[in-house]
Formats: structure tokens, C-alpha cells, sequence
């Protein structure tokens, strides 16, 4: 990819092992096959490959072997010359992103809390990569980012639901005419039955039941107060005995189909 990164099998591997040797306590054999997977048997979570989150920077390493190439004739020792080899690491402090996803109905929050532990406690102290004996490849987890991204996600998932209650109101007439008077005041909405029902600018009987429907399911407590001659907004230029009449229209509306309000 052109980046550092670590394959998602990589992790699934790192956490297993974690899991099978260090975690403690030792999670269930069942539930620890359940969740990664075994041979012959898919886990329930998957791992998403490991990727930098912002611009990597490089920096040169250097190891030194200083007995490579000796034999049984020509032992190692103190006169022989090392061999410096550069090569290239990831600079410390690199953030990168890792995730992981239920791929079974029946992961639930705690089991993706506990694979969540193995794997932030194998990258702190096994770590992952190359040269992880000598310190290579070491996380921790970077709490602030952390929990921006769980704000983001459940940004996320807030609005993917809006737009799907969204999508399910538009489904239906009262569900359009609940979306059109959410969120307005008092005062918008008796407007809006004066002229939608009692000037008659909605027809269709299918239209005005449903909108009659949507006022009465979202302003309940409005509706009650009407037909008892108050209001809830006292700023409201509607008065007492105009909001009983505009709530009997509602009522003579479903009363049209056998309903009552």
C-alpha cells in the first residue's frame, strides 16, 4: 500500500497466541475458538489491517552482527570486523489505526470488549512486526484519539439511523406529514390545520386523513388541550374556543374512516 501496515492475519495470529498463552485469566478454550477461529472453523470477529492515521516518517536503524560467518575452522572472536546493516523503521510514536468487526449475530458488546483487551494487551506487550524481542512493534493505546473515533462512530451509526427512520417515514403518507410538522411550533401547527383542512387545501382524502393522523399521533397533549379550549403556547394568536374548533375538524377528519382523536 505503499505505507507501513499490518495485515489483519498478522493481528488474528497475534491475538490468538495472546489468548491461548498470556491472557489471564485464560478465556474459555470454547469461547476463545468461537470468537478467532481454529483450523477448520472461521472465528466470529475479524481484524482489519493495521494502517497509519497520519503521514508516516522513516528513520534509519542500524544492527550489527559481529560474528556472522564463522565456522567450526574459523571460530568467532574479537579480531573479526562486524557488519553494519541500515535499514529503514517506522519513527516512534506513529499512530495507527486498528479495528475490529462481528461477522455472526451472535457477538455481543462483551465479546468484542474482551478480543479488544487481548489485542491491546498482546501490542503492548508482545507487540507486532519485526524485531518485537528487542522492543520493535510496541502499542499503546493513544486514549484521546481513541475516544474521538468512538464519537465519530457513534456520530455515525446516529445519523445512519435518522436516515433510515427518515426513509421509513417518507414510506407512507402520515409518516411524510409527521416529517413535514416535526419540530414545529404551536402556533405553525394549528396554521397548518386551518389551512390544510379547514380552507380545504388538502383533497385527497387519503392526504388530510393523514395528515390529521400525524398531528394527533406527534401533538397528543396539544390535541387534549385544544379540545379543552387551552393552549400550550400563550403567544400563540389562536384563541381558546379557534383551537376547539380546528381539533373537532381533526376529529370529524378520522372520523371520516371509523377512527376517533
Amino acid at each position: 500500500m505503499g505505507t507501513p501496515f499490518l495485515p489483519g492475519s498478522s493481528i488474528k495470529g497475534l491475538v490468538r497466541a495472546w489468548a491461548e498463552l498470556e491472557a489471564g485469566p485464560s478465556p474459555d478454550p470454547g469461547t476463545r475458538k468461537c470468537l478467532l477461529g481454529d483450523a477448520g472453523h472461521a472465528g466470529r470477529v475479524a481484524f482489519l489491517d493495521a494502517v497509519p492515521i497520519r503521514p508516516v516518517w522513516l528513520e534509519a536503524d542500524v544492527m550489527t552482527p559481529h560474528y556472522a560467518g564463522w565456522s567450526l575452522d574459523e571460530p568467532p572472536g574479537d579480531w573479526r570486523s562486524p557488519t553494519p546493516i541500515p535499514f529503514l523503521v517506522t519513527a516512534a510514536g506513529a499512530p495507527f489505526l486498528f479495528g475490529i468487526i462481528p461477522c455472526h449475530r451472535s457477538v455481543s458488546d462483551g465479546d468484542l470488549i474482551a478480543v479488544w483487551d487481548w489485542l491491546s494487551s498482546a501490542l503492548e506487550w508482545t507487540g507486532s512486526g519485526a524485531k518485537t524481542a528487542i522492543g520493535y512493534g510496541r502499542f499503546v493505546i493513544d486514549e484521546q484519539q481513541t475516544t474521538e473515533w468512538e464519537k465519530r462512530l457513534s456520530e455515525d451509526e446516529r445519523s445512519r439511523r435518522e436516515e433510515q427512520r427518515r426513509q421509513d417515514a417518507l414510506a407512507t403518507p402520515a409518516g411524510r406529514w409527521s416529517l413535514e410538522i416535526e419540530g414545529k411550533s404551536e402556533q405553525a401547527v394549528l396554521d397548518l390545520v386551518r389551512i390544510n383542512l379547514e380552507e380545504g387545501q388538502l383533497e385527497d382524502p387519503v392526504e388530510r386523513r393523514a395528515f390529521a393522523e400525524a398531528v394527533i399521533s406527534m401533538y397528543g397533549d396539544w390535541v387534549v388541550g385544544w379540545r379543552n379550549r387551552r393552549k400550550q403556547d400563550p403567544r400563540t394568536s389562536h384563541g381558546n374556543r379557534r383551537v376547539q374548533v380546528l381539533v373537532r375538524l381533526l376529529g370529524s377528519v378520522l372520523a371520516e374512516t371509523g377512527q376517533t382523536a
